[in-house]
């Protein structure tokens, strides 16, 4: 999707589609007030004010209507805006976009709102991506870190990362534009220490990425174990449903079975995978296979056991599957079979077993210990980085760009430090910072906005 010519005017829903008690139609371009005029029983005198009228098709009624004029430059997208807020009907919609249609505009292009309002100067890239993301959040702490870029957070510190970029080309340059006597002797350990807090700053950033991504997508977490120590039942216990089928005879999850839950604001997807076995059994040997292959695509695993499996796992294929161990949570199921002195006893072997690996005693029947897992899991994910930092990157685009500019600027300080002609660091610095301007969209590349705007959802 090419965006098109930004002289036109264009429409459409702005709303979820379907039935709904409401139904806001956009339309925005030079044309706007005119076209929406046309069809629009009541006068459009006051911006950002709402009228009460009908909307006419050669005098026959299409709907009666609110209807409210934002004036360029004060709406959304720099432009006059009009919106009309019709009955949330099918044909009502269908009918009224037609009429914009018949009278003018061009129907809107995914993301067409939102780039016009980048364009014009109202959104940054970074603000953008932020309403992209404040629009998909389906969790708590998603939302809140899609809004705190929406503010401005992001934004802020790129452009003091870039202002310092800035003034360290400036220092360099003018030893380059000028003859030495002309400028005062340049501050090497000053200029170096720059370098590095730039590099710094980025790095740091950089590294809330993982984190930033695992947020918006959802934490993967892989439920694994052998057959019948209760991975299913844990599965439906987690997302409290009954998505996985729970039997007493061995091997019955083949497929994987997936689910999701929010736990205190954070997505976790689970995966319920077939039990780690050797089976003579075509279907259940390509679960297993599955299974396995899972765990270099998840974030987390739960490798689940019982009593019966710790005492053949010496013999399981599950020691050897070669699970990370900042991925593994250890999952001790069936406690309440266990007198405390088994429980004690069991300690004891799997800390000798598993050593340096978080341990969770559990009881699904009973509902036992199920809270202190969850928050094993959250603290997992909180141990993804080590950055505090408030707000996370969660942008693909933001994360590649700031990588290039690291690298900008590290072969930038070493040039710098070799005593290279300062023409050669000052190229690096300004790629650095044109890197850095791609973010946040002062520099201009058409196939990166095409690319962003064009995944935003009809009438944004």
């Amino acid at each position: 999707m090419k965006l098109r010519n930004v002289n036109k005017t264009i429409c459409a829903l702005c709303t979820p589609p379907g039935k709904s008690s409401v139904a806001v139609i956009r339309v925005s371009g030079n044309n706007a007030l005119d076209i929406c005029q046309k069809m629009f029983t009541k006068k459009l005198k006051e911006p950002r004010y709402f009228y009460f009228g009908k909307i006419l098709e050669d005098q026959f009624l299409v709907d009666e209507a609110l209807c409210v004029y934002f004036k360029a430059p004060n709406s959304f997208t720099g432009e006059d805006v009009v919106e009309f807020h019709v009955h949330g009907g099918l044909e009502v919609v269908k009918k009224t976009i037609e009429l914009l249609t018949k009278e003018g505009a061009t129907y809107a292009d995914p993301g067409e709102f939102s780039y016009r309002a980048f364009i014009n100067n109202k959104i940054d890239l970074v603000k953008a991506e932020s309403i992209s993301n404040i629009i998909n959040s389906d969790s708590e702490t998603a939302f809140k870190n899609s809004l705190l870029n929406f503010s401005g957070e992001t934004k802020k510190k790129y452009n003091d990362i870039r202002d310092l970029a800035i003034s360290i080309l400036a220092n360099i340059e003018s030893r380059v534009d000028f003859p030495e006597d002309e400028v005062p002797d340049i501050n090497k350990k000053e200029i170096i220490y720059q370098f590095k807090k730039i590099i710094d700053s980025l790095t740091f950033f950089v590294s809330s990425y993982k984190k930033g991504a695992l947020i918006m997508s959802g934490v993967k977490v892989l439920i694994l174990g052998q057959p019948n120590v209760g991975k299913s039942s844990l599965m439906n216990r987690l997302v409290l449903q009954d998505k996985s089928i729970v039997s007493d005879l061995p091997g019955t999850t083949r497929d994987i079975v997936e689910s999701n839950i929010k736990i205190n604001g954070v997505k976790f997807n689970f995966l319920d995978v077939a039990g780690i076995r050797d089976s003579k059994d075509p279907i259940e040997a390509i679960g297993v296979k599955k299974a396995i292959e899972k765990i270099d695509y998840s974030d987390i695993v739960l490798q689940v056991i019982d009593n019966d499996s710790f005492v053949n796992l010496g013999k399981s294929e599950l020691m050897n599957l070669k699970i990370p161990r900042g991925k593994m949570i250890l999952v001790f199921n069936k406690i309440d079979k266990l007198t405390k002195s088994q429980i004690l006893d069991f300690d004891r072997k799997i800390s000798e077993t598993f050593k340096d690996i978080k341990l969770v005693q559990i009881s699904v029947k009973e509902n036992l210990n199920i809270d202190l897992l969850e928050n094993a899991l959250l603290e997992r994910v909180r141990e993804f980085d080590d950055n505090d930092s408030e707000v996370l990157m969660t942008s693909s685009r933001q994360y590649m760009l700031s990588k290039s500019a690291i690298k900008n600027f590290i072969e930038a300080k070493s040039l710098f430090e070799q005593g290279f002609h300062l023409e050669i660091v000052v190229e690096e610095i300004r790629a650095g910072i044109d890197h850095i301007g791609e973010i946040t969209g002062e520099v201009s590349n058409e196939d990166i906005y095409d690319a962003l705007f064009s995944t935003f959802c009809i009438g944004k």
